[in-house]
């Protein structure tokens, strides 16, 4: 059986370049060629036969905005995966030296000798509307909330202080939230919720409404959404139900379901830690209460970071995103797979090519497309790029991707 083409994928043509682990071994591979037949040209792992190598392309659903390594040219499931390949126990001894000497230790983009570089998950003054980033297609806004206990073990969770901020860090919104019901932990030490905050506060049915007219913006009717905020925040489900809201999973941006943020075992990191590692400061301190403030300032600031991370790997522009399309089979939101055809971003004539299914995830990155937006339909707008890594929530993957070190065990180690 002939092998699918290896360095093409949907008419893009991958970069990775391997590291010394990657060298080809001595079963009937040449040395002057360092592809051998059946490896995967996005995260080098090596398979037995073209159907093997089918097979793992399917499960691993890669993507043109995955994680990236600067060096190599290496697909990473996520952030954490790349720092143990850059960085860990058992590091790729060429990237190491690499990201020692030009890496960021935030976002892990490894630059050319010579270009200054600029770290996505940086704050300064009218960064987000940095042309590297491109346009912002709307408005953003993060919540978090704290919770108290309502069950006769202290355990349950009932809304009790709100906070919203905007992309600039400027509060929208912040109250406590007068109790429905009685408290059996205020959870003190961790939420700075007491009886004394709580005299006044507004009802939930108040703030509730407070909070769903900062998302809806100007526009009231479900059937035009056009000003209706993209929300940022971590774990947001649960704040979500502790609010009685429903918004939409397109309009909704959960740094803990967001998959190149979670860990390389695909659970999510705490909030703490994301900012510690990507932004460099501690929240959420011990023996210290939480500030709902500062949490959905993280979470604001991660997300900017994260909408920005496939551009920074790729040397500030569309790079590896903008060169492809979803060949025939390839759909946009679907699961299909096979051979097709692709066209070249550069307007070539359309060739028979490799494709994959849909990416695993929906990247951020539209979010700051010239021209991208979310329609009152569902649809997305913007490059045609848009149509792969579309700007709305995760797509959880049907079995879990394996880990960056996933690729195969090195003959030499």
């Amino acid at each position: 059986m002939e092998a699918p083409p290896n360095a093409a994928w949907g008419g893009f043509v991958s970069t990775a370049r391997g590291s010394e682990n990657d060298a080809p071994g001595p079963s009937g591979s040449s040395a002057a060629n360092p592809w051998i037949a059946n490896q995967c040209a996005h995260c080098l792992k090596r398979c037995k036969d073209a159907d093997a190598l089918r097979k793992h392309r399917e499960q691993a659903r890669h993507s043109p905005c995955d994680p990236l390594c600067g060096a190599c040219g290496k697909h990473f499931a996520n952030l954490d995966t790349l720092r143990q390949h850059l960085a860990g126990q058992l590091p790729s001894a060429r990237c190491k030296a690499a990201y020692e000497a030009r890496g960021c230790a935030r976002c892990l983009t490894i630059e050319p000798e010579g270009r200054a570089h600029r770290c996505p998950f940086e704050w300064t003054s009218g960064f987000q509307n940095d042309p590297r980033r491109g346009n912002p297609g709307r408005r953003a806004v993060a919540l978090d909330c704290e919770m108290v206990g309502t069950e006769e073990d202290g355990s349950g969770a009932m809304c009790a202080r709100v906070c919203i901020v905007d992309a600039h860090g400027s509060v929208l919104l912040s109250t406590f939230v007068s109790p429905d019901r009685p408290i059996t932990d205020h959870r003190t030490e961790l939420t700075g919720v007491d009886p004394a905050s709580l005299d006044g506060a507004p009802s939930l049915r108040e703030v509730r409404a407070a909070v769903l007219a900062v998302l809806n913006g100007s526009k009231r009717t479900a059937d035009d959404d056009d000003d209706k905020a993209l929300l940022v925040g971590h774990d947001l489900q649960h704040d979500l139900e502790c609010l009685g809201i429903k918004w939409p999973g397109r309009l909704c941006r959960d740094t803990a379901r967001h998959p190149p943020l979670q860990r390389h075992t695909h659970a999510p990191f705490k909030l703490r830690t994301l900012a510690a590692d990507h932004l460099g400061e501690s929240i959420q301190c011990e023996g210290v209460a939480h500030d709902p403030r500062e949490d959905a300032w993280a979470a604001m600031r991660v997300y900017l970071g994260a909408s920005a991370l496939c551009r920074a790997h790729r040397g500030g522009g569309r790079g590896e995103s903008a060169a492809f399309e979803v060949g025939a089979g390839g759909g946009s939101g679907g699961k299909g797979s096979g051979d097709g055809a692709g066209l070249r971003a550069d307007g070539g004539a359309t060739r028979a090519v490799a494709t994959v299914p849909a990416p695993r995830f929906r990247c951020w990155c539209g979010d700051f497309i010239a021209g991208a937006g979310i329609s009152s339909a569902g649809r997305e707008g913007g490059t045609r790029v848009d149509a792969v890594a579309k700007s709305a929530s995760p797509i959880p993957p049907k079995s879990p991707l394996r880990d960056s070190t996933n690729a195969y065990a090195s003959p030499q180690r």
